[in-house]
């Protein structure tokens, strides 16, 4: 799985200007631009990985359902109700 093309772009630019100010205008707030660089990641990373985690659960079911001959699971929707 992988980052949507815009989502990425958007990050590369977003990481990239604030690690130029982090490294190249230092204040008297140099800590801000650090800690908007770190929240840019853990943005990313906390709302990317569960879902790669979940999808990679739930093919490796179907998958391993399938090639075992078994009936597809129900939706998840139906399971909880």
């Amino acid at each position: 799985m992988f980052l949507h093309p815009v989502v990425a772009i958007f990050m590369a630019l977003w990481l990239g200007v604030v690690l130029q100010g982090a490294l190249f205008h230092q204040s008297g707030l140099s800590f801000l631009p650090w800690g908007m660089f770190v929240f840019g990641i853990v943005l990313v990373a906390v709302g990317f990985i569960p879902e790669v985690i979940t999808a990679k659960r739930l093919i490796t079911l179907a998958l391993s359902r399938q090639s075992a001959g078994l009936a597809p699971a129900q939706p998840v929707s139906r399971q909880l109700a």
